[in-house]
């Protein structure tokens, strides 16, 4: 769990160096996952809309499943509201117009950090 995840950014200073969503990948413990008992929390907060507080796991199937029914059965869900939001915004966007989101965040905080 990175809240961070999405806004590593490489020292080259140009939006095309910038990793993105894609060249993350090899970052993750999911690809190392053989038993299915590695679960990766992801957030929307700190490089879309920080006051949502909104992610997503991701794991295998059968603890996707647990995990719905333990959120169903304490809270109900997440804000519907923000979750509303995002979900336009990934829909009107779609993976493409969500890498290159991030790889301008990307490029903010490398450009920020060479200050």
């Amino acid at each position: 769990d990175d809240p961070y995840y999405y806004l590593q950014y490489a020292l080259d200073e140009s939006e095309r160096a910038q990793p993105g969503l894609s060249g993350l990948e090899s970052h993750s413990l999911l690809p190392l996952d053989e038993d299915g008992r590695v679960i990766r929390l992801d957030s929307f907060a700190k490089f879309l809309a920080p006051g949502f507080r909104l992610g997503w796991a991701t794991a295998s199937e059968s603890i996707i499943e647990k995990l719905a029914m333990q959120i169903q059965s304490e809270t109900l869900g997440g804000n519907m509201m923000s979750q509303s939001i995002v979900a336009a915004m990934m829909e009107h966007w779609g993976y493409h117009g969500l890498e290159a989101y991030v790889r301008r965040m990307q490029k903010l905080y490398s450009d920020k950090a060479a200050l």
